[in-house]
């Protein structure tokens, strides 16, 4: 609708009979009653109608007047509101006056603030309310009515009330709904032709995708010789004790795969949700495109499985822009391809069957060698770090994975450069060097390997470095060991043999020896060993003597611990030898006092106790406000059971054993340790009774601190929850 066509049409103004009625039509005060004593009361009911609408068709269009009924009570003609239709396109606008400046808007009517009205006193009141939410009516003579419904026709009303108001409220909304599907529609249409490009997914996929993708099955059945395997579909013989969800390498395709007796099967068996990538060339656009897939065996007839395959997220890379794209919900109506707001995930294995014709690119390269690396983020660092394709077509694919798959690309510092142009460059390496390391596949820690030897000017084994870079292990991991034993820096074969002639006697992983062959190091330096002595360099039994070190470390820590304490609390080493007269036993439990601070400290670090680190339980000890005893069993006298906190009067705050826990072992022991509560009331003495007032006093003060401090446990069973409600719910009281 052109705004000067509508402007030139005539203006409909109130006429005296809406000026008449609206006059009449004032507030009625009307008496009510209560509905609790039937009292009476007076209330003010506002005039019926809010509004009066002026309705005419004018030269195709209709066009509405909307006049406030304050407005015509104060003589005043012109509309508040001018509301013009075309049926024939679909289409409104509105205007109205601002302090004298016309505007237009297309808001719908219901959401017209136009409310003004005068109180029950005559007073002017504007409201800031909606016209439709109002509780008025709409006046409208029957002529404007009629006019009203023969041009927009009698629609079915969806709204709460019926009248005119709601008539135009419905033909307005069919029209937003017009609106926004013809924009959806286009927009729909825009994103199909750009994605006309994307070629049909290639002929084979299904079948690689059972073969490649998922991990494989052996089905079998009891007593059977041979089995069938669910990826290369051949009948294969089965190992001699043939047992259900074994793993079991398939002797036909190679493959690590999952023994399934059929017999035992009582329910179809599904796969995980597996992803795998494809690329596609469409000229000189590249599509990178990303599925799911799940694979279902019945388990009546596992011969005849059903893949799922899902295509959820793409890429197209055209003149050097990415347009990304996912199948997901479409404004909650329809599931289709919608342009991507974050980034998606491509990851698993590659379609290795298509044909790439790239002039500049490692992608057809990745394809042959069947690597498992996300392509999207290949392609990203390619085209910012273009070594990387130099690094493809030489073979270095396992750096080429360790770049694009480590988001950190600068963990271990400068070790590659990939600004520079050249492989040797940007590896830091010579030719021969740059040889060795594509014949063993290298990854990071092999390139570092074969750096360190060129700055060292020396040369070490393939095989050394080969079991180094299979177990994480780099040049700056030996820097600790070479600190510790002061060898040469350049000294790692005589290292790495020990290593291989510990990894026989324990058995173990290289990379866990080596881990423990430095963590011995570090002991024995601490603990004042010899480290000059090839005895202590290189123990017969590393295993042996590491243990020995984490012993001797424990104890010259509690000892050092129990020497602090001491000095920080004075009365430490006379209060605890006080402890001996709550010694007790029976038949089954006894109760055991430390003899001095080493032992509340050793006790503590074997259970796993806070004791040892938190100084209040010493500060107690020291002013005896509590003690820490030992609940053990009598067959066992020297080992640690539980740990208690006691009052001087015989209450118990805590009982805790391993991993500062309490179990249910301790149920036993509850009737001792009341009958030992018995015997210490029993035999106090005026002082022990003012200790323990004093006791029970503090701990009725810490709790109440705590819950005011809302102070809760971080960490073990009880974490999250209040420390005060699991001190009392612990709390023991003497009889």
């Amino acid at each position: 609708m052109k705004k000067e066509t509508l402007r030139k049409l005539r203006t409909l103004r109130a006429t005296p009979a809406m000026i008449n009625r609206a006059q009449q039509d004032k507030p009625v005060c009307v008496i009510k009653k209560h509905w609790w004593d039937h009292s009476e009361y007076e209330q003010w009911q506002e005039a019926k109608y809010a509004y009066y609408l002026r309705v005419q068709c004018l030269e195709g269009f209709l066009k509405i007047a909307v006049f406030t009924t304050y407005s015509l009570q104060r003589g005043v003609i012109e509309p508040s509101f001018e509301i013009f239709i075309n049926h024939h396109g679909d289409e409104y606008i509105t205007r109205y006056w601002d302090n004298g400046i016309e505007k237009w808007t297309d808001t719908m009517i219901r959401n017209l603030n136009i409310i003004e009205a005068v109180d029950h006193n005559g007073r002017h009141t504007s409201q800031s309310s909606y016209l439709y939410a109002c509780e008025q009516e709409a006046w409208i003579n029957p002529e404007g009515k009629k006019t009203l419904h023969s041009y927009l026709g009698k629609e079915k009303s969806t709204y709460r009330r019926s009248g005119v108001i709601e008539l135009i409220m419905q033909y307005q909304e069919n029209c937003k709904r017009l609106k926004r599907r013809q924009a959806e529609e286009r927009e729909c249409a825009r994103w199909d032709n750009a994605l006309k490009i994307v070629p049909d997914e290639p002929k084979g996929l299904q079948n690689w995708v059972r073969r490649k993708v998922f991990k494989p099955f052996i089905f079998y059945k009891t007593g059977d010789f041979y089995g069938r395997c669910s990826a290369c579909e051949n009948e294969i013989p089965l190992p001699v004790k043939p047992r259900h969800n074994l793993e079991y390498k398939c002797p036909h395709c190679k493959r690590l795969s999952i023994m399934q007796n059929t017999n035992i099967m009582s329910k179809n068996l599904w796969t995980g949700n597996e992803q795998f990538q494809v690329i596609q060339q469409a000229g000189d656009v590249l599509i990178l495109r990303a599925y799911e897939a799940r694979e279902v065996f019945k388990y009546k007839n596992t011969t005849k499985p059903k893949i799922y395959i899902k295509e959820y997220a793409r890429k197209i890379y055209t003149n050097g822009t990415v347009n990304d794209w996912r199948y997901g919900d479409y404004k909650n109506k329809t599931t289709r391809w919608i342009p991507a707001t974050y980034d998606m995930l491509f990851d698993g294995y590659i379609y290795p069957k298509t044909h790439i014709t790239l002039q500049r690119s490692g992608i057809p390269m990745i394809l042959k060698k069947h690597m498992q690396i996300p392509l999207d983020d290949y392609i990203k660092y390619e085209n910012e770090y273009p070594v990387l394709e130099s690094f493809a077509k030489i073979g270095l694919f396992a750096i080429v994975v360790w770049v694009v798959n480590n988001n950190q690309r600068y963990r271990y510092g400068s070790a590659i450069d990939l600004n520079s142009r050249s492989a040797t460059e940007a590896l830091k390496i010579d030719k021969a060097r740059l040889k060795r390391l594509v014949s063993m596949d290298g990854w990071i820690h092999a390139l570092m390997w074969l750096q360190y030897e060129k700055n060292a000017n020396t040369q070490y084994s393939d095989e050394m470095i080969r079991d180094f870079d299979d177990n994480n292990i780099n040049p700056r991991d030996f820097v600790d060991i070479w600190a510790f034993i002061k060898w040469k820096q350049h000294s790692v074969t005589p290292i790495y043999n020990y290593l291989k002639k510990q990894q026989k006697i324990c058995g173990r992983k290289l990379g866990d020896v080596f881990a423990m062959y430095r963590d011995y190091l570090g002991m024995a330096e601490q603990n004042k060993c010899r480290m000059d002595l090839e005895q202590v360099q290189k123990p017969k039994d590393l295993k042996a003597a590491h243990d020995h070190q984490i012993k001797l470390s424990k104890q010259e820590e509690i000892s050092r611990q129990a020497k602090e304490l001491k000095k920080k609390y004075k009365n430490l080493e006379k209060n605890i030898p006080c402890l001996s007269k709550y010694e007790y036993k029976d038949s089954k439990f006894m109760i055991v006092a430390p003899k001095r601070v080493e032992d509340i400290v050793a006790e503590s670090h074997i259970l796993g106790l806070c004791i040892h680190t938190c100084d209040f339980y010493f500060e107690r000890i020291n002013t005896k406000e509590s003690f820490i005893l030992f609940l053990r069993k009598t067959d066992h006298p020297d080992n640690p059971w539980y740990t208690l906190e006691v009052e001087p009067g015989g209450n118990i705050r805590q009982k805790r054993t391993t991993g500062d826990n309490q179990e249910s072992d301790l149920d036993v022991a509850i009737p001792f340790l009341k009958k030992w509560q018995s015997r210490i009331v029993k035999t106090m003495n005026d002082q022990d009774k003012e200790l323990a007032a004093e006791a029970d006093r503090k701990r009725r003060k810490n709790y109440k601190d705590i819950r005011i401090n809302n102070k809760r446990v971080w960490h073990g069973r009880h974490q999250g929850e209040l420390l005060a409600d699991v001190l009392e719910a612990d709390f023991m009281a003497a009889i």
